[in-house]
């Protein structure tokens, strides 16, 4: 059973014979298109659809956070780059043929949230361009053209001021131009002169695994030698010097290495934090403070969930389930989170927020917790309206104890459970992607029209007197005729009949209009109109954009407005997304 609603439910869309993709606008470089789905759920306060990315969902990873983006990452076969999926209000951009160590969450922050990558100018060729996307816009630049790095694989990029390191295999062809044995090495691009160099001398088993460049433009990089043995060096054009103390046998790992601001280095080894400073050569352990091997065992692919680093600041979860923050090498425990099943954390510039085992908070998803660093405050029990994504909405996504996916909105009053699965994540204020327990990808989208916020309002009429009021607050509408309240309320069954002092002591705001939300038709006019909160008619452009603010019965329920019924209305601007409807009649944005 993939969804917690019960099977009697209606599967609203079968399988749609459609190509993958619906292109919906090119713009240059930019290319936005519909994720076509394969099967399709309506609910009414939202919809989920199983989507597909015109793969297999097994050559489909994600969704992954990369800065306040969401993105999936589609397999090119037989290399090891990925098509990237930029989801954009329920749509998603496309970014073709990028390096898939370019997308890594922590590559991407340890290059200021930039994606940028090396491609081969053709196939075999052992010219690159060096490259760099906009996950806003979609558009890609060249940083750089004609880089000679030979017969490579493997490759990644850092960026450090107007630097760029570029650490990649080696490959070799022998046995009749079949690929041989690899190794590795470091090259410097400078982005002003364009001048690049070659600035290893060794040869690894494995391409080197950047972790940051120091104050000096020395680059510091987790290397793997021919015999499996592990170590931490740093690179530069002038030399090359292993840091004394991180040598580790080949059974053994080797976590989160990063900088320090004062030049350490600090990292995990075999689960263990240590500090080791290059200058000096001498190295901290604490054998109080370790990594939680146990949630690592369980998705080594997801190192994020047990560990992140941000500028030299360091957050983990300990074997205890025990959250720590170190900053400059300086640690201390935070909170207790509780199991790893809906608990979890998000470090960023400014703070460290995190969520409880939810078990903890009501039993369904966690309460959020923040931890300010720069004044060394934790406010304690406070519920945060932020996502654990650290978007800006008022809005909670997590796995409930049950394993569902559990969505809250504390500014709209909804608790939702969209299925069952795990690594939920929120793309914007109606859209919520997450990988199904069938391992499919889903994705929820609220109905925009499901979040109209109007205060608690009711009919009332003075007894002996037919006019009815509409009462929101402290003030009381009149209610012009059948058609208007008929947007507002089912019935008349509920209209409530109070004294004329009881009535006038709701101060007389005038005349009510249709309800925000409101669909209408105008005589010898098929287009389809909303009331916007001021009153005014907006054109739904498309169906597309109906089908996704009201799903599947957005052409059902609409009133039909005659020519004096337009005598109080104006035109707004058209609804061309979600968006649109939102800062109309929501709102919002």
């Amino acid at each position: 059973m993939i969804h917690s609603r019960k099977t009697a439910l209606l599967i609203i869309s079968a399988i749609l014979l459609v190509a993958p993709f619906l292109p919906v606008m090119t713009s240059g470089e930019n290319h936005i298109v519909a994720v076509s789905a394969a099967n399709t759920w309506d609910y009414g306060d939202y919809r989920v659809e199983m989507l597909n990315f015109g793969a297999r969902f097994t050559d489909v990873e994600g969704p992954v956070r990369l800065g306040e983006h969401v993105v999936f990452l589609r397999k090119i076969e037989g290399a090891d780059h990925v098509d990237v999926f930029v989801m954009v209000n329920g749509s998603a951009i496309v970014i073709p043929n990028v390096s898939r160590t370019a997308v890594d969450p922590q590559a991407y922050e340890m290059n200021g949230n930039r994606l940028v990558w090396v491609n081969s100018q053709k196939d075999g060729a052992v010219m690159f361009d060096l490259l760099e996307a906009d996950l806003e816009t979609g558009n890609v630049r060249s940083l750089g053209t004609d880089l000679s790095l030979g017969s490579i694989k493997n490759s990644d990029v850092r960026i450090s001021g107007n630097k760029a390191y570029i650490s990649a295999d080696f490959v070799y062809s022998q046995n009749q131009g079949k690929p041989s044995n690899t190794n590795s090495g470091i090259y410097r691009y400078d982005l002003t002169k364009h001048d690049l160099t070659y600035i290893s001398n060794m040869y690894f088993s494995q391409r080197p695994w950047f972790a940051g460049v120091n104050y000096k433009g020395e680059v510091l990089a987790l290397v793997t030698f021919m015999t499996g043995e592990k170590e931490l060096w740093l690179f530069s054009d002038i030399s090359d010097r292993p840091i004394r103390g991180t040598w580790t046998p080949k059974h053994e790992q080797l976590y989160g290495a990063h900088l320090l601001s004062d030049g350490r280095v600090e990292y995990f080894r075999m689960y263990t934090r240590e500090i080791a400073n290059p200058a000096t050569g001498e190295t901290q352990v604490f054998a109080d403070q370790q990594l939680n091997w146990t949630r690592l065992a369980a998705d080594q692919s997801n190192l994020s969930s047990v560990m992140q680093i941000v500028n030299g600041r360091m957050a983990w979860v300990d074997p205890y389930d025990v959250l720590w923050l170190s900053k400059n090498g300086s640690a201390q425990k935070i909170d207790t989170i509780g199991s790893a099943n809906g608990s979890g954390f998000v470090l960023d510039n400014a703070k460290l927020m995190y969520s409880i085992d939810p078990m903890k908070n009501g039993g369904f998803i966690s309460a959020i917790r923040t931890f300010n660093y720069d004044n060394i405050s934790l406010r304690d029990k406070q519920i945060i309206t932020k996502d654990m994504s650290g978007n800006a909405k008022p809005a909670l996504i997590g796995v409930t104890p049950f394993g569902d996916i559990g969505y809250a909105n504390h500014s709209i009053g909804k608790r939702l459970t969209f299925g069952y699965g795990s690594n939920p994540l929120i793309a914007d204020a109606r859209h919520v992607y997450w990988r199904g327990s069938d391992k499919n990808i889903y994705e929820a989208t609220l109905s925009p029209a499901s979040g109209v916020e109007t205060r608690a309002a009711y009919p009332v009429r003075i007894a002996g007197d037919e006019m009815i009021y509409l009462v929101m607050g402290n003030k009381r509408y009149e209610i012009p005729n059948d058609k208007t309240y008929k947007t507002w309320f089912n019935s008349y069954d509920n209209v409530q009949i109070a004294s004329h002092d009881v009535v006038v002591d709701n101060i007389f705001a005038g005349t009510i209009g249709m309800k925000p939300g409101t669909r209408v038709k105008l005589v010898d006019d098929p287009k389809v109109y909303i009331v916007d909160r001021d009153g005014k008619l907006h054109w739904l452009a498309s169906e597309q954009v109906a089908y996704s603010v009201y799903g599947e019965s957005w052409n059902k329920g609409i009133v039909d407005l005659t020519n004096v019924d337009m005598v109080q209305f104006s035109f707004g601007g058209h609804i061309l997304t979600e968006n649109d409807y939102a800062k109309a009649v929501v709102g919002e944005l």
